[in-house]
């Protein structure tokens, strides 16, 4: 282990723990997310909110119609969080036009499933990378 030492057991407890219940992809998209900051410079923002704990944004930076960057941003839930990270990956190098037709079936395909609970966790990562595609469709770069 590394020098994180009682973060380092929490960590190894907490994949232990989550592994019992949900599958190893999904669970290192819990734990190790993916694309988890937000961008600074970006062309396109979307956000998706079911109340006080649940909520999903996405930053797009964009050339044109084609996607070069991705991040997000959740709630500390697992499901918004494995969610949020698996969109972040499949919207890499497609066109704003592919994040459109990104859906809850290919989240749980992604992810190789989850259970019926996590649906509208993954329906806000869906509809927040749906927002931001959006809002980078009508971007307009500063001269």
């Amino acid at each position: 282990m590394g020098d994180g030492g009682g973060l380092d057991q929490y960590m190894t407890y907490l994949k232990e723990t989550l592994s019992k219940q949900y599958n190893e992809i999904a669970v290192d998209h819990m734990i190790n997310p993916r694309n988890c900051e937000e961008l600074t410079e970006f062309s396109g923002f979307g956000m998706a909110d079911y109340g006080v704990d649940h909520s999903v944004m996405i930053w797009l930076k964009t050339e044109g119609e084609n996607v070069i960057e991705t991040s997000f941003s959740s709630d500390p839930c697992y499901f918004c969080t494995a969610a949020g990270s698996a969109v972040s990956e499949m919207a890499r190098n497609k066109t704003i036009s592919d994040l459109k037709a990104i859906d809850r079936e290919q989240v749980l395909q992604f992810l190789h499933g989850l259970p019926e609970d996590s649906y509208k966790c993954i329906d806000l990562a869906v509809d927040a990378i749906h927002a931001a595609a959006d809002d980078a469709e009508h971007f307009v770069p500063l001269a």
